[in-house]
């Protein structure tokens, strides 16, 4: 089964609070539309921008809402050990299924300084966790050599989100663990992802096209997936998302400082390219 799973957006009201009735829509319409599960606080919800009370009455609300019908993953990842310790204890008074961290971004660590880091992380949580590549925002990754070292150490890495594009590279993991999942993190790739046989897609489109979303697995639509993807991601995520998702209604357009929401007829744009 190739899961699709979406890295939620954090809607804001006009006043740069947390829109939780919007919230609601979005869960519900993912759920409605078939997917199997959510991230919330990855990237896409400008984790970067959330206040730590903040994050933690996301973390709750969300996880409480959901009550179990479909996965939810939270979040976890800074660039300081300490932060993410703390993210974690939050999510772990939670009943979340799994955790994400990704690679601490702009200290830009070498191998070695990543093996420290995440061994001493996963060995201070019980809580599932799935690591997260994205060299393009974080400058560094972890190599295959490490993942597999930390899968080794660690029996709760249960998988991987590779937003880096070198799926090959990371597939002979799978087949020697076989409880191991590796998640693409780019919406363009998925079709190869699937085709590779990985375990699934952990997507931005999904918050506006859920059901496309869950549907390209079976009709391969790649004219489609282009098409969106040059449309989305023509802007900083998650601004071009959404722009999309405020012309479905299901949420305002508004993000947080420093990036900026999209003009009307950037919104249009997208409409009439992605309708």
């Amino acid at each position: 089964m190739f899961e699709t799973i979406v890295a939620i957006v954090t809607p804001f009201t006009h006043d740069n609070l947390i829109d939780f009735e919007a919230l609601i829509r979005i869960i519900d319409n993912l759920i409605e539309n078939g997917v199997d599960g959510i991230v919330v606080l990855g990237s896409t919800g400008e984790c970067s921008s959330i206040s730590d009370d903040e994050r933690n009455l996301i973390y709750q609300f969300v996880t409480k809402y959901v009550n179990c019908r479909i996965k939810v993953i939270l979040g976890v990842g800074s660039n300081s050990y300490e932060k993410t310790i703390k993210y974690i204890k939050m999510a772990e008074n939670t009943n979340c299924d799994s955790l994400l961290i990704v690679t601490p971004y702009y200290v830009c660590p070498n191998q070695a300084g990543l093996i420290a880091y995440f061994n001493k992380i996963l060995s201070n949580t019980g809580k599932d966790c799935i690591l997260y590549n994205v060299k393009k925002r974080c400058g560094c990754e972890l190599e295959p050599e490490t993942v597999e070292s930390l899968i080794v150490n660690h029996d709760n890495v249960i998988g991987l989100k590779q937003a880096c594009g070198r799926y090959n590279d990371y597939i002979n993991i799978c087949n020697k663990f076989t409880n191991f999942k590796l998640y693409s993190g780019d919406d363009n790739l998925l079709l190869e992802a699937r085709n590779l046989n990985m375990h699934g897609i952990i997507s931005v489109i999904g918050n506006a096209y859920p059901g496309e979303l869950v549907e390209l697995q079976y009709n391969g639509d790649k004219e489609w997936l282009d098409k969106i993807c040059k449309a989305i991601y023509k802007y900083p995520s998650p601004t071009g998302i959404k722009g999309a998702m405020e012309a479905k209604e299901l949420c305002s357009r508004n993000v947080r400082l420093p990036l900026v929401s999209l003009n009307d007829n950037e919104i249009s744009e997208i409409q009439s390219i992605c309708h």
